[in-house]
């Protein structure tokens, strides 16, 4: 069996230590019942699917809503990178102002729990809404159920 993990060139191994007294069977049928209640795989999965719910819903309105202003011109120019799996801009839908045209940047959030659950934000999304002074005064709140 190869380590795990190697350090500085030497090896380090990683085992669970089990107190002397423990028998190695006892704490199988705890952990499948763990694993059977938190599968990261289908989270992760779930997550995403719910991450594009959430984008697609916000792309059709902003489309809509130009179309509806009648700027057609400026619904299909609206671009929606984090589809095409660019998350590094800082932003995952742009779109414009019907009125004068100005560049609209969206950074969707979505979830399915209370509406007061905490988003967390990075650094490039946080400098991308720092540079985007023609973005919403104050958020809207969209929610799916």
């Amino acid at each position: 069996m190869k380590p795990p993990f190697t350090s500085a060139g030497g090896r380090f191994w990683s085992r669970h230590r089990r107190f002397p007294n423990s028998d190695a069977q006892d704490d199988r049928p705890a952990l499948q019942r763990l694993v059977g209640k938190y599968d990261p795989a289908a989270r992760d999965e779930h997550n995403r699917s719910l991450r594009r719910a959430g984008e697609e819903m916000v792309f059709k309105f902003e489309y809509d809503r130009l179309c509806q202003a009648g700027r057609r011109d400026l619904a299909k120019k609206m671009d929606w990178p984090a589809d095409r799996g660019e998350d590094h801009r800082g932003y995952d839908i742009r779109s414009f102002a019907p009125d004068n045209g100005e560049e609209r940047l969206f950074e969707i959030k979505t979830t399915n729990r209370h509406a007061r659950t905490r988003v967390w934000l990075s650094r490039n999304q946080v400098e991308t809404a720092a540079h985007n002074p023609a973005g919403l005064p104050r958020p809207e709140n969209l929610r799916l159920q």
